[in-house]
């Protein structure tokens, strides 16, 4: 991915599409910044109390509890049950999590879907897990295999972790109906299975609180899980790191130990988390007006979503004949997944200055309206 990145910014044409990262891109083709993090930003910058000192080893001890009802909601009576730490994003809240799972829990097998954010393998192997798989997406018919993934989650070894992708699943964005959620939590019941979500879009699928219900679900089913949570992409807050690992545990004492043992594992790898951005993901989240705004802006760059996914879905129904493109809109997320299997990718890179993943996954938000012709045009010849 850092090779292409590279690549694109090498390229002197006038005319490139970077489609790699999984960042939120404005029609400026710049990372999206919300406006209510430049004010709030500005505010703190010229209070005069703006301080850089440390944190704590637990983080901004203040943002944990308003970033936990993000996730599981205001009165949600799990909230007894869960332990909150803040980590350097998602990433840090996998390997932590992972870390927990492993010494902790003594799970040593952690099955993620086949087709996922590829840095889960590593991060899963780092901290002692042996890695498998489980089906989830079927490219050919561009729907989630949920025959297959039953069935490899019946089959997995006792004791295992299983990672599931809360909501705008990366790269597929293939989604899952609340029903067969319901039947993945009673199959990882009934085996005992451990569910750890990885929460890395929420609010970028359907909104805050749909993209958070399989979460609650399990929650309320009395499930013990744990779950990421980043600020990075519903924040645009990616360079800052504000993050958290959340675990829901029945026991007192579980909850104690798993405190702990994050104090531990946090505090030997990267000991304390940035400063600034948790506190403006505070400000926002405790201030009634800011929080709105930071709402009606995130479904303001989902609208926007919507529009250039179902502009792209036309043009390219008209251009490939007998090809079905509804996975562009019924899917969720920033991306599409048009499942290269050759040198697709190299074509459009060479020969139309469009840069997307091997695998094809392509970040839609790094489209603009005005580039729908042209990228359609050039999928049009390798599809």
């Amino acid at each position: 991915m850092f090779e292409l990145v590279k690549m694109y910014e090498k390229d002197p044409s006038e005319k490139k599409l970077n489609l790699i990262y999984g960042v939120c891109i404005d029609d400026n083709k710049r990372v999206y910044k919300f406006k209510v993090i430049q004010q709030v930003a500005e505010m703190l910058v010229n209070s005069g109390t703006l301080s850089h000192e440390y944190t704590t080893l637990t983080g901004l001890p203040e943002l944990a509890p308003l970033a936990t009802r993000v996730v599981f909601g205001e009165d949600n009576e799990v909230l007894d049950k869960v332990v909150a730490f803040q980590t350097c994003g998602a990433t840090g809240a996998l390997s932590l999590g992972g870390s927990l799972l492993s010494r902790y829990f003594k799970r040593n097998k952690v099955y993620i879907p086949a087709q996922t954010w590829e840095q889960h393998i590593e991060i899963f192997k780092n901290v002692g897990f042996e890695v498998r798989r489980y089906r989830y997406y079927n490219s050919m018919k561009q729907k989630v295999d949920f025959e297959g993934l039953m069935e490899d989650l019946k089959n997995a070894d006792d004791d295992s972790a299983v990672i599931l992708h809360a909501n705008c699943h990366n790269p597929t964005g293939g989604i899952l109906s609340q029903d067969q959620w319901k039947q993945i939590m009673c199959l990882l019941q009934e085996r005992d299975l451990f569910p750890f979500f990885d929460n890395a879009y929420q609010g970028l699928g359907k909104d805050l609180v749909t993209d958070r219900w399989p979460v609650n679900t399990f929650a309320e089913a009395g499930m013990e899980f744990m779950v990421t949570q980043t600020f990075s992409k519903n924040f645009g807050l990616y360079g800052e790191r504000v993050g958290f690992i959340y675990g829901v545990f029945n026991d007192p004492s579980t909850r104690e130990d798993a405190m702990a043992r994050f104090e531990y594992y946090g505090a030997n790898t990267f000991l304390m988390t940035p400063a600034f951005g948790s506190k403006l993901v505070y400000e926002i989240l405790r201030n009634e007006e800011l929080r709105e705004n930071w709402t009606k802006e995130l479904y303001q760059y989902n609208d926007r979503m919507a529009k250039i996914k179902e502009a792209v879905k036309s043009n390219l129904e008209q251009k490939v004949n007998g090809r079905d493109f509804s996975f562009l809109v019924d899917n969720e997320g920033l991306f599409a997944w048009f499942n290269f299997t050759g040198n697709e990718a190299e074509k459009l890179r060479n020969q139309y200055n469009i840069y997307v993943l091997p695998n094809g996954r392509v970040n839609m938000s790094g489209l603009s309206l005005d580039d729908v012709e042209y990228f359609t045009d050039a999928m049009a010849t390798v599809l």
